[in-house]
């Protein structure tokens, strides 16, 4: 009688291991997902459209149209007056200098100035664009960034707030590229 209580209890034990392990997969998959997801991808404009970048850039620049022999754009809108903006800045000086494979632009709104004294202090590598508003862009909020493949178009977007931001931005648009 004694060990069929005992051989009972062991496999009730052993049958609450196996439910919480389950359920500790569970929520680490949850997270890892939250962790990769760029929130308001629903704002901007659309995927699948050329990114209008000629019409923001001054012609005097050399770097005024997408480069098609990188194999994607990262177009990042901050603000001088955005702290989280501010974090984002030696991110960006970094993943331009580790991954030239990409080509980069910055955008940044505020008073000529403040961007001025901003690229004193953040000293960026990356071509920075200095523009007034992103109405016309339809981008709400920032830090924003953009996945541009080679050829233009609009792959994937939404709000970078850290390097796992940008990195999951990168391997959206990489993944939609390639499927299209």
């Amino acid at each position: 009688m004694m060990s069929s209580f005992y051989l009972f209890s062991h496999l009730v034990l052993w049958s609450i291991v196996f439910l919480l392990s389950y359920i500790a997969m569970i929520i680490m998959k949850e997270n890892i997902k939250i962790k990769s997801m760029l929130h308001e991808e629903h704002e901007g404009l659309p995927k699948g459209i050329v990114f209008p970048l000629e019409r923001h850039i001054s012609p005097k620049q050399e770097w005024t149209v997408i480069a098609p022999e990188k194999d994607g754009t990262l177009i990042f809108f901050t603000s001088c007056y955005c702290d989280a903006c501010k974090k984002l800045y030696p991110i960006i000086n970094e993943l331009y200098n580790k991954l030239p494979v990409y080509q980069y632009f910055v955008y940044i709104s505020g008073p000529e100035e403040e961007v001025e004294q901003l690229l004193q202090n953040h000293r960026l590598d990356a071509p920075i664009v200095r523009v007034d508003n992103f109405k016309d862009l339809q981008t709400p909020v920032v830090p924003f960034a953009y996945f541009i493949s080679s050829d233009g178009i609009i792959q994937a977007k939404g709000i970078v707030n850290s390097e796992n931001h940008i990195h999951t931005l990168i391997s959206k648009g990489t993944r939609q590229a390639s499927a299209s």
